[in-house]
């Protein structure tokens, strides 16, 4: 299975249990959110072009210092492609859920944050718990939050200063998480989908 399709298939699987207990409420959209939204998408479709223009520039020179430029740059782009997938995925999941007294979310409420509050609130094994909130990803997310990290030609590092937290992502790694918040992206909205049919929305 792809990483793509391992992000999309834990979104369902994560939605459809939020669904079977009841926390699924649709909260109202506006009109500014729906432009939002389609804004999103079409941004999806450009960055892989641009990306792949950025790797033909560096394959087709031997320019050192652009190389590494470019590596840099790439590492930049794609660690930012990963939060704004996150950030939109927050949104999104503010929109679906109910308001219940363990889940007094508020607009400033991070995903991380989010994710702990459902579990507390549904009261699942503390396994199915663990497994849920590394699903979106709470430790890359809070490391470039709080930026606690640093950017190289080698990648990424998140807690470069704590041993035990410490964790190096390089372009490939990047790439592959990528696929994985693109993946719980296109679950969400296959799901939303879903939803809009069965319900008439």
């Amino acid at each position: 299975m792809t990483s793509f399709d391992d992000g999309k298939k834990s979104a369902m699987v994560f939605l459809s249990d939020l669904k079977d207990d009841k926390m699924i409420c649709w909260n109202r959209v506006s009109l500014e959110e729906e432009e939002f939204y389609a804004n999103f998408l079409d941004f999806q479709k450009d960055f892989e072009s641009v990306f792949t223009k950025i790797k033909l520039e560096s394959k087709n020179t031997t320019d050192k210092e652009k190389i590494r430029q470019n590596t840099v740059f790439m590492i930049y782009v794609r660690y930012n492609y990963v939060i704004s997938h996150l950030e939109i995925i927050n949104k999104l999941l503010k929109l679906m859920i109910c308001k219940k007294p363990k889940l007094e979310y508020k607009k400033q409420t991070t995903l991380p944050q989010l994710i702990s509050m459902i579990c507390d609130s549904l009261g699942h094994s503390e396994n199915w718990s663990e497994r849920t909130k590394e699903t979106f990803r709470p430790k890359f997310k809070n490391a470039i939050s709080h930026h606690a990290f640093l950017i190289t030609e080698d990648g990424i590092t998140i807690y470069p200063d704590d041993i035990k937290k410490k964790e190096t992502y390089d372009i490939f790694a990047l790439q592959e998480l990528n696929a994985h918040v693109q993946g719980l992206f296109s679950g969400f909205v296959e799901f939303a989908n879903d939803e809009k049919t069965e319900h008439g929305m």
